[in-house]
């Protein structure tokens, strides 16, 4: 009986320390909260990115072969009020790269869904392959810590509703490793929970399609993920955005 039960509890803890060893793969956590970044681009239209946590949740196309079923994408919602139409001309995140990644995006994806019954529906805008963004990118003990700014040369109009945005780093995880989408720490969370999938379920979880927050994060977290959106840029020059927010860094590029 007793030798029954020892293997009884080394199989509970296997199975923990199996599911925790997905986990990691889906979200992590910085050792310091995230930098503030000084922004001119434009007039902000919704900003959530005041409340920046430590914690961040994959959302990265990998373009090499072993890690392609590892492919995840997170989304959060936001909201155009009743009477009025936005003109989209700079969307802004704040994420961070794995544990002891090396970094580097070089490649950012963006999608804008339609909503479906609290969670993404009909994909609107995709721009994929983006090169042209600005980045900061910033050590945070192990961890490379990032902000990203991509303006659109024609603005993205949006009428009255909700929307989702989606945002995710396109590398080779030998390269740079995998990024995630830091969380706001926000409560009670704004509008939905964001929701993410693993369309391959590389990540063993299950979510092959999108799937709320609280459902992933089963070991907790928050529901909100850092994001701003700005009305028609002062410039979409990225050089002129150097010159006006100078910053020394051996990090700090623009692309």
């Amino acid at each position: 009986m007793k030798n029954r039960t020892i293997t009884i509890l080394l199989l509970l803890l296997f199975a923990g320390t199996s599911s925790l060893a997905q986990h990691s793969q889906v979200a992590g956590r910085l050792p310091n909260p995230p930098a503030s970044h000084a922004t001119d681009i434009g007039p902000i239209l919704y900003d959530q990115m005041s409340n920046p946590s430590t914690n961040f949740i994959a959302s990265h196309e990998f373009t090499d072969a072993a890690s392609l079923a590892n492919n995840s994408q997170a989304a959060d919602d936001f909201r155009v009020p009743a009477g009025t139409t936005w003109n989209i001309g700079t969307i802004a995140v704040k994420g961070s790269f794995w544990y002891q990644a090396p970094g580097g995006a070089h490649e950012l994806n963006v999608f804008i869904y339609a909503e479906d019954n609290g969670m993404p529906g009909t994909e609107l805008h995709a721009f994929e392959g983006i090169l042209n963004f600005y980045k900061e990118e910033v050590q945070n003990g192990d961890y490379v810590e990032t902000y990203f700014e991509r303006p659109f040369s024609t603005p993205i109009s949006l009428s009255t509703g909700k929307y989702w945005l989606s945002v995710q780093v396109v590398g080779d995880n030998n390269v740079t490793g995998q990024w995630g989408w830091i969380q706001e720490s926000n409560q009670p969370h704004v509008e939905d929970e964001w929701h993410w999938q693993n369309p391959a379920n590389g990540m063993g979880t299950g979510f092959t399609t999108w799937t709320p927050a609280s459902s992933v994060l089963w070991f907790g977290g928050y529901y909100d993920l850092s994001f701003a959106l700005y009305d028609e840029s002062y410039d979409h020059d990225l050089s002129a955005k150097a010159l006006v927010d100078p910053q020394s860094s051996s990090n700090l590029t623009s692309t």
